[in-house]
């Protein structure tokens, strides 16, 4: 079997690959949830939201109250304040 036979083969089963996985994700595609059904699981208390020009922001205000200086944790685009969870625990256990 030639180089080029074998190269066209692979392509045809790239090409035959990538359409079945894109028929899936349209047949299996999954409705969009509301803020307010997201907000249940990731968003408890003393989890707020603000609107700022606009824009729904979430944040949460934790640690002891005592202490003057606070400490403001951002992350980064397509992260979420979950990542900073472990960072937040261990602020907020410092004071006591």
């Amino acid at each position: 079997m030639s180089l080029l036979l074998l190269l066209l083969l692979l392509l045809l089963l790239l090409l035959l690959l990538s359409a079945g996985a894109g028929a899936y994700l349209l047949l299996n595609r999954v409705a969009d949830r509301g803020v307010a059904d997201l907000s249940v699981r990731w968003a408890p208390p003393p989890s707020q939201f603000i609107n700022v020009l606009g824009v729904q922001l979430h944040f949460r205000d934790e640690g002891p109250r005592e202490d003057g200086l606070p400490i403001v944790l951002l992350h980064g685009t397509s992260a979420s304040l979950h990542t900073l969870s472990d960072v937040s625990v261990c602020e907020t256990n410092r004071g006591t």
